[in-house]
């Protein structure tokens, strides 16, 4: 939260309307499990887990949402756990 909210401070939120999402390739590793068992997240059409951060925050451009993710992927590669950050614009998401 608090990356999303410095980058909006520094840049706004003027940018391509869209979104991010956290990705885990791994859905034995201990950490998704555990997401899963807790109702966090969901499976996606490429076997992945995908979790959705921020949910329900103002704003609209995807590079906001990419910050937040890519703070928290960050935070997750501190305690070895593996993710990836997947955006895509309004109305079509890349996979």
């Amino acid at each position: 939260m608090e990356a999303t909210l410095e980058f909006v401070e520094q840049n706004g939120d003027y940018f391509e309307e869209g979104g991010a999402h956290v990705v885990f390739a791994d859905l034995n590793a201990p950490f998704v499990r555990l997401l899963k068992v807790k109702g966090v997240g969901e499976a996606m059409s490429t076997g992945e887990w995908k979790v959705s951060l921020l949910l329900g925050l103002p704003y609209k451009s995807q590079c906001v949402y990419e910050a937040g993710c890519k703070a928290f992927v960050e935070e997750l590669k501190l305690r070895n756990i593996s993710a990836r950050v997947v955006s895509f614009a309004k109305d079509e998401e890349r996979f």
